[in-house]
């Protein structure tokens, strides 16, 4: 979807990803830098959008009295002072009409880059909150959901799959819910709160790991016993592995806090913030808008979309949504369609379609 818009140039201008990962972070290949480069993003366009939102003439927030109450909350963070700032009726006025903003950069009022970069921001919105039920023990019915949310996603980038089956568990797989409500997705491996992970994930950095052998199972895998026995016996290597590491000393789960909440990553977090506000002012800001240039606009180079691109970068979720649905109901509702039969691939056109390329010598 940002392929070709600006999104790499502005990271690498900022310095918040080289250029030779860059590619690796897109396709989503290094999860955790991606990540990390899609929440300072996302901090930095909400940043950009809430000065923007400041600097409008004809809002009638106090933004003083807001913005006094909003320092008394970050310089003392506490569940007290949180409730006492969102039960403030200038923050909640603020809030109200933030909102309202935001609508009106959906709806196009500031343009359709605006309204191309502020669907950036939702889709980033969505897997936060997929990363938080996931972080989380009951979230089971957020999980789905979420998950449900993320197909249109999966089938505008064609990234097929069949997860949907999520969606109706519950006649599937009577009694299936309470199970997963009960003991969750997630394995718990630090008494941290919110530090939950995958099984699939958790098993790679646990069983798998510790159970490796030097060059793999290459040597062994042609005796079918001895591979039998490596599968069947791993898990207990794993055991005496991690029981050594933790008589030695050497075990590094051992933390009481997040890592992002150390002052030094707090500090480069908002200094990557800044570098990205900073390289955006460098090419094309998404909120500059004239009433005469109503077009998307690729940020780095600043030429505008074809109207195929335009077309489909703009309807880029609301395509996956109706693609996702005509799944769910023809394939797991009416069961008129086979559920492995093949499906149409949407091919939805970015601005690397623009690109010009040039023949082989």
């Amino acid at each position: 979807m940002m392929a070709g818009s600006g999104f790499e140039e502005i990271l690498i201008e900022a310095g918040v990803c080289a250029s030779g990962s860059i590619d690796k972070v897109m396709s989503g290949k290094h999860f955790n830098r991606a990540m990390r480069v899609h929440q300072r993003m996302l901090e930095a366009l909400e940043r950009m959008m809430i000065a923007e939102f400041c600097k409008m003439e004809k809002t009638a927030v106090d933004i003083q009295s807001m913005t006094y109450e909003m320092r008394q909350l970050a310089s003392n963070p506490s569940h007290e002072t949180f409730d006492q700032c969102a039960a403030s009726v200038h923050c909640l006025d603020f809030v109200k009409s933030y909102n309202q903003f935001q609508d009106d950069i959906r709806q196009g009022k500031l343009g359709e880059t605006a309204k191309f970069w502020m669907a950036y921001c939702e889709c980033v919105w969505i897997l936060m909150r997929f990363l938080r039920a996931v972080k989380l023990k009951d979230m089971i019915q957020q999980y789905i959901t979420l998950l449900r949310q993320m197909l249109a996603l999966m089938f505008s980038s064609d990234r097929l799959n069949y997860c949907v089956q999520l969606a109706s568990l519950e006649q599937t797989h009577l009694g299936a819910s309470a199970l997963l409500q009960d003991n969750g997705l997630t394995v718990a491996r630090s008494p941290v709160p919110g530090c939950r992970n995958a099984v699939d994930i958790t098993i790679e950095k646990t069983i798998n790991r510790s159970a490796k052998t030097r060059g793999g199972i290459i040597g062994f895998s042609r005796n079918v016993s001895a591979y039998h026995r490596w599968c069947l016996t791993r898990h207990t290597r794993a055991t005496f592995l991690e029981a050594t590491i933790d008589r030695a000393d050497m075990s590094t789960n051992v933390e009481s806090f997040h890592k992002c909440t150390r002052p030094s990553q707090i500090r480069r977090s908002d200094s990557e913030v800044a570098n990205i506000q900073a390289a955006f002012q460098q090419f094309r800001s998404p909120l500059m808008y004239t009433e005469d240039d109503d077009v998307l606009y690729c940020l780095s180079s600043g030429q505008p979309a074809s109207d195929e691109v335009c077309g489909d970068l703009l309807r880029y979720t609301e395509v996956g949504e109706i693609s996702a649905a005509e799944f769910i109901q023809t394939r797991l509702v009416e069961k008129t369609i086979p559920f492995y039969t093949a499906m149409k691939r949407q091919k939805l056109k970015t601005f690397t379609a623009m690109a010009v390329t040039k023949p082989a010598i």
